[in-house]
Formats: C-alpha cells, sequence, structure tokens
C-alpha cells in the first residue's frame, strides 16, 4: 500500500489557509459531490451477522428501521456519469460501526472499510475520495485510524455521525478527537443518524423521515451549548441535509438560551456559530428549503450531496435545474455549491486532481 507523501505538513497547511480565499480553475458545472456513500457486502453481512439487520422480502436488509440498499462501485460511476458528477467522496452512512459499540471488532471492521475505500480511490483516481471511517465511540481507536487514514491512505477528510452509540457530537469525551481534527485542520463530514431511543420517537415509521434532521440539530445546539464548538470553531463542518431543521430552529434556540434560566447567552453569537457550519444539498432543494437556505445567510456555504445510493439517481439528476429554478442564487453562488466550496475545505481533493487556485 503506498503512502501519502506528495505534501509536507508545512505545504498542506499553508495551501489549506489561503483556500477559504481562493477560487480554483474548475467550470462553473464542474461538481464535486460531497454526501455519497459506499455500501461493500461485507458492510451489509456485518449489520445483519450482529442483529443489527435483518432480511425483508427475500433480499432487502434493513437496519434500524432504515433499508440498507445494494451498491457497487460501478453504480456509483454509472451514476456520476449519468447526473453530472465529476468527483465524489465517499463516507459510510448511517448506522456506521456504532453497533459495534466500539469492540474490538469495530475497530476491525472499520481498518477495512478504509483500506477498501484506499482501493476504490487508487481504482479511480480523478473520480473518487473518502471521508474516513472511525469506529467511535472508541476514542483512543479512533485517533489511530484517523492519522493512518490522513497520513496513509491520503483520504479528504473525517467522517462524523451526530451521535456515536449515544455519545453526541459536544461530549467532553470527544474532546481528543476535535483536539486532532483542529491541530491538523481536517475538514469533517458529519452525518446524522438515529438516537438511542428511536424506537419510541418514531411511532413505528423509518427513522430517516424526521429522526435524522432532529438529530443533527441536537448535535448542533449541543456543539454550541457545551462550547465545544468555540473552543474548535476552525475545523470546517460539513452537516448533511441542509443542516436538518436548522434554518427552521436557529432563532428559537438562540432567543431562548438568551434568558438568564437558559444559560444567559448573546442570541447573536449563537447564530453567528450556527452560520459558520458547511452545508450539502441532499434532500435539500425544494423552494421552501432552499429559501430558508438562503433567508437564514448561508447559500454561501451549500455544496452538492446527493445521498446516493440511498436517494436513487433518477431522482437526485434534478437537483441542478431545481436549485436554478429557485431564481435567487447568483451565478457565483451555484458555482459555489457545485465544486468552488467543497474544494475551497477539501485541499486534499485540489492537490489529487492537479487545480489551480485562481485568486478573486
Amino acid at each position: 500500500m503506498s503512502t501519502m507523501s506528495t505534501m509536507s505538513t508545512i505545504t498542506f497547511l499553508l495551501i489549506f489557509s489561503t483556500l477559504a480565499t481562493a477560487r480554483f480553475n474548475v467550470t462553473s458545472n464542474f461538481r464535486v459531490d460531497v454526501h455519497t456513500h459506499f455500501i461493500p457486502d461485507f458492510y451489509r453481512e456485518a449489520l445483519i451477522n450482529s442483529g443489527n439487520a435483518e432480511i425483508r422480502n427475500g433480499t432487502e436488509v434493513w437496519s434500524e428501521g432504515a433499508i440498507i440498499p445494494k451498491w457497487s462501485i460501478e453504480a456509483q460511476i454509472e451514476t456520476m456519469d449519468t447526473n453530472g458528477i465529476d468527483y465524489s467522496v465517499l463516507s459510510l452512512s448511517a448506522p456506521g460501526v456504532a453497533f459495534l459499540h466500539g469492540n474490538p471488532a469495530a475497530a476491525n471492521l472499520t481498518r477495512r472499510l478504509n483500506d477498501y475505500l484506499f482501493e476504490l480511490m487508487e481504482l479511480y483516481p480523478g473520480r473518487i475520495g473518502a471521508f474516513c471511517v472511525l469506529p467511535l465511540p472508541n476514542v483512543e481507536a479512533a485517533l489511530e485510524e484517523i492519522e493512518y487514514c490522513m497520513d496513509t491512505l491520503g483520504f479528504a477528510g473525517v467522517g462524523l455521525f451526530t451521535n456515536h452509540d449515544g455519545v453526541y457530537l459536544g461530549d467532553s469525551n470527544l474532546d481528543p478527537i476535535f483536539d486532532l481534527l483542529s491541530t491538523r485542520n481536517l475538514t469533517t463530514f458529519v452525518h446524522p443518524t438515529v438516537p438511542n431511543c428511536w424506537k419510541d420517537v418514531t411511532l413505528g415509521y423509518a427513522p430517516p423521515l424526521i429522526e435524522f434532521p432532529f438529530d443533527t440539530m441536537r448535535a448542533i445546539m449541543n456543539l454550541f451549548l457545551t462550547g465545544t464548538r468555540a473552543r474548535y470553531q476552525h475545523i470546517n463542518m460539513i452537516f448533511s441535509h441542509g443542516g436538518g431543521v436548522l434554518p427552521f430552529l436557529a432563532e428559537r434556540v438562540a432567543y431562548t438560551v438568551e434568558r438568564p434560566a437558559f444559560g444567559g447567552y448573546r442570541s447573536e453569537d449563537v447564530l453567528d456559530q450556527f452560520k459558520g457550519y458547511f452545508f450539502d444539498t441532499a434532500s435539500t432543494v425544494s423552494r421552501p428549503q432552499l429559501a430558508a437556505l438562503d433567508e437564514f445567510g448561508v447559500a454561501g456555504r451549500l455544496m452538492t450531496g446527493t445521498d446516493y445510493p440511498f436517494l436513487p439517481g433518477n431522482f437526485t439528476n434534478g437537483y441542478p435545474a431545481a436549485i436554478a429554478a429557485y431564481g435567487k442564487f447568483t451565478e457565483e453562488v451555484i458555482e459555489g455549491i457545485n465544486s468552488q466550496n467543497a474544494l475551497s475545505v477539501l485541499p486534499v481533493v485540489v492537490e489529487k486532481l492537479g487545480l489551480e487556485i485562481l485568486y478573486n
């Protein structure tokens, strides 16, 4: 297995520090998908063998109330070609590996998943990148995996979930993870998963319907109220699905926690922090959703997300038209959604694609 030695740490940091103010030499319709998933057969088998999934209707694999679809890299590339996706950064979707509760089997499965991602990157070097899978809530093993993914495998960033077996982002147990992410300027992609109490609150319906957007909000709120985000404000974090219900609940939270009984925070600080994240467009291209994000003031922090294969390609191929039909985004905003915003926080992708930095 080769190692990533093309950029020294110093060079990497210098490039990273300039990306936020730069644009790149790609066409306006060049698209980078930051929210798309890989599901190897051995992962589905691990879910079944652990008792965390069941087979329905003969072939369907269901885990935590949602179907885990069949996937192949060949179908992934074909869908990318059909839908005009130039580069995809793959990540593991819910339930991740938290169903193994951080035990040695979780670390072993995580390593196998990351090595598999590396194989895909080697097969399609100009098309496929990856966010590192972590065996959380096992923090020690996760720290080791981050170093391995970044230094040996050359991944684009790190994948996190809104919670890991009930340990939410913002929990002090995860501070060592955030220390390393901050020290190394690593971009993180945050995907929702179910809360541990999901069976009690979903009324028997699939958790992704509404629990995923709410768990995203739960994590974002916890990052603020624990002070974690304030301590690690320079970590670039991408939240899925337009931040879930964040645009709709942000002011409710901000003005409630102004009251002394709820912490006495400044609402301006709350809203500024909430607006400092990045958000992808997976399941977030209807006019009301785009209007909410626009009014919230984060149109310039959106990135392309398709959620393939959980959302089929024939559904997401209409995303660019839906975004254009909204009619209130400038050409610069749309170019940001297509690729510029993602490239600005993914220096490994910029380097791998051999892109030039064009300053405004």
